[in-house]
């Protein structure tokens, strides 16, 4: 079903996914760890397919297996919060998504770390949907949260679109300053490839408010250069 997945034969994972499911359901039983697995990659499968109503009850299911047998302290049941919280927030319900980033990035902490990409991705989506949601007070914890931690971790090349994503939060958050600085290091990184058009972009529209316009001007200019000629 994996295999099949990456080669974006859909059709074919999806029903190598379901038979799988059928015999685990039948020979393992429907709440063993292995049919939550299955159901987790049914919910990623559908997810990319935007059959998100679908993907919902997927991991609806895994989650409510990996709760009942390994707890909220287990990584798995954190990746299933945080997969069903992205569909959420791709349904635009707000309110259960920030609570379920939450509760992920809680498991996530004590298992990774504060300071880990993991953690982060979800500290990230906790604050983006509280914003969302008008409770800025709460959101704020997981700003600061985010500031503290997101440049502890190695600066290498796939870093940086890591590090236009914060500059983004940073951006939304009105923290044009440590913005600027995220786009100013992710540049400085060796073999961006196409994401240096994106990255620049996005440098350009903080540079903005902070009124930098001809040098915002002249990122917009490199970005279009790096688009016509990768095509």
């Amino acid at each position: 079903g994996q295999l099949a997945t990456a080669q974006s034969d859909m059709e074919t994972a999806n029903r190598y996914l379901s038979s799988a499911l059928d015999i685990r359901e039948k020979y393992l039983g429907s709440e063993h760890p292995r049919t939550s697995i299955t159901l987790h990659s049914l919910g990623d499968l559908l997810a990319t397919q935007g059959n998100l109503a679908e993907a919902k009850d997927y991991y609806r299911r895994a989650l409510t297996i990996r709760l009942k047998l390994l707890g909220d302290d287990d990584r798995s049941t954190a990746n299933a919060l945080a997969s069903l919280a992205l569909v959420l927030e791709w349904q635009s319900d707000f309110e259960q998504a920030a609570e379920h980033y939450i509760k992920s990035v809680a498991i996530y902490d004590r298992i990774l770390g504060p300071d880990s990409l993991v953690t982060l991705s979800s500290v990230k989506g906790a604050l983006r949907n509280l914003v969302r949601n008008g409770r800025v007070e709460e959101a704020g914890v997981y700003f600061n949260w985010f500031k503290a931690h997101f440049d502890e971790n190695e600066t290498d090349s796939s870093y940086a679109v890591s590090l236009s994503n914060a500059g983004l939060t940073f951006w939304a958050w009105g923290d044009y300053q440590t913005a600027r600085a995220c786009y100013e290091k992710s540049l400085l990184l060796p073999d961006l490839g196409i994401n240096e058009s994106i990255i620049r972009n996005n440098y350009a529209m903080v540079l903005v408010p902070l009124e930098a316009y001809p040098e915002a001007h002249e990122q917009c200019k490199r970005a279009l250069t790096i688009q016509e000629r990768v095509g």
